[in-house]
């Protein structure tokens, strides 16, 4: 199985409800396994801020299958949690967003995929659920570990640590 560490965001409606089942959608996955999630974390919107705030945690698994098929399945529990691409705007509210942030150690793009995400390491709510999970993971592409992606990161956007549901602490391997 490959390592894949995944992004999980959103602002409308039960977005800890829509982790929860969207881990468990990967648990009841032939392809998959769930190694851990992320603490979550609310945050300010990024793009279009006239917006609420935001969930973010970052989800590690492992996966036997294409990039085509992770993205795929991602955008298959996306609408399942009542996401439509063709209503929203850019970085404009959603109920949940999935994002390929690392595929192994692909480098490039695949299936219109860009691995690593392009945009990650300017994102502190990316980059501190990663951290979470993987403080020591080097990401190929970037040239630097995690943790130097961390600490020279500009975003200034506070991170602020949610209380969590013991449906949802349950993935995080803490009690």
């Amino acid at each position: 199985m490959k390592q894949v560490f995944l992004g999980l965001g959103g602002n409308v409606g039960d977005v800890e409800g829509a982790f929860v089942k969207a881990i468990d959608s990967f648990i009841s996955n032939d392809n998959a396994t769930v190694v851990i999630a992320s603490p979550i974390y609310r945050t300010p919107p990024w793009g279009v801020e006239d917006q609420p705030d935001y969930l973010n945690a970052v989800l590690e698994i492992g996966w036997d299958g294409s990039v085509g098929q992770l993205a795929d399945f991602c955008q298959m529990i996306e609408r399942s949690a009542g996401r439509d691409r063709r209503l929203e705007i850019k970085w404009g509210p959603r109920p949940l967003d999935i994002d390929i942030l690392v595929f192994e150690d692909m480098v490039g793009e695949e299936s219109g995929i860009k691995l690593p995400h392009p945009r990650m390491q300017e994102r502190k709510f990316v980059l501190q659920p990663l951290s979470d999970i993987a403080p020591d993971l080097f990401v190929n592409g970037q040239g630097k570990s995690l943790r130097e992606l961390l600490d020279s990161c500009d975003d200034i956007a506070e991170l602020v640590s949610c209380q969590m549901s013991r449906d949802y602490i349950n993935f995080t391997g803490k009690d």
